[in-house]
């Protein structure tokens, strides 16, 4: 997976959510569970992921630790390199 020069990049909206009901935890849930973990991940952070918008790589990494599952796997697409 390649970072954006930004920081920023765009999880699957479909994953996200089912990870986030798997948990049983709304989207306020999910941010108040973040914060008592000290991870920074906002409401709206939390919005902007699952409406499809890109946001900061540190955000994806500490929703990725709240699932147990690597950022790759969160992400919306996996950009493969390949050497000529």
């Amino acid at each position: 997976m390649i970072i954006p020069q930004d920081g920023r990049l765009r999880l699957d909206r479909e994953r996200l959510k089912h990870h986030r009901k798997r948990l049983g935890l709304s989207q306020e849930a999910l941010a108040e569970y973040c914060f008592d973990r000290r991870l920074c991940v906002s409401i709206a952070s939390i919005k902007r992921a699952e409406s499809g918008k890109a946001v900061l790589y540190r955000t994806a990494r500490h929703l990725a630790e709240i699932y147990e599952v690597g950022v790759e796997k969160l992400s919306a697409k996996t950009v493969l390199c390949s050497k000529d």
